[in-house]
């Protein structure tokens, strides 16, 4: 793990959010960018996308009713208000046009992380696998336990003893599952 993978998984929020926020404008150091694509901290920065990419569509939104507000007062101020309007329209046709920018820029870089975390869900055993190897484990340290109670009670079992007992405990453990 790279130096920059640790301080990533470190890092609080604010911090990481400017990290992701350079990535998707282009202007985070090359070694940032890597580790946010390191299979530690892959999902972090897919979930912060997804933050990024509802906040700017919830700013879109605000700004369609801020637009109507602010028609309605420049309305209500008559021609004095005309100039007022034309300028709050230039700036707001800036700001929309810039994060629609960012969440494009976002909406690319959750397609990126979505493939990162698909191909490391790949190469990572399945949970059922998981849950199969150990059983497979348990069943094996159950009957290597049986064997050897087996062979204890047959190696100290005299010679004109029955080890039937033995062999029926042993027998059971085969059977049982």
């Amino acid at each position: 793990m790279s130096n920059a993978t640790i301080n990533l998984m470190d890092c609080g929020a604010d911090e990481f959010n400017e990290h992701v926020n350079a990535d998707v404008r282009g202007t985070a150091p090359e070694e940032i960018s890597e580790a946010l694509r390191q299979p530690e901290v892959v999902e972090r920065w897919h979930n912060c996308l997804l933050s990024h990419k509802s906040n700017v569509e919830a700013q879109l939104v605000h700004g369609k009713a801020e637009k109507a507000q602010k028609f309605a007062d420049c309305v209500r101020k008559g021609s004095a208000g005309k100039q007022e309007w034309l300028d709050y329209l230039a700036e707001q046709q800036k700001w929309r046009s810039g994060a629609i920018r960012f969440k494009n820029g976002a909406e690319v870089k959750l397609v990126e992380a979505k493939q990162y975390l698909a191909r490391f869900a790949s190469e990572a055993p399945t949970t059922q696998l998981l849950l199969e190897r150990n059983a497979a484990l348990q069943r094996v340290l159950a009957l290597e336990k049986g064997i050897m109670n087996h062979q204890e009670a047959v190696t100290n079992a005299p010679d004109d003893d029955n080890t039937d007992e033995a062999d029926e405990h042993l027998w059971n453990l085969v059977v049982s599952n």
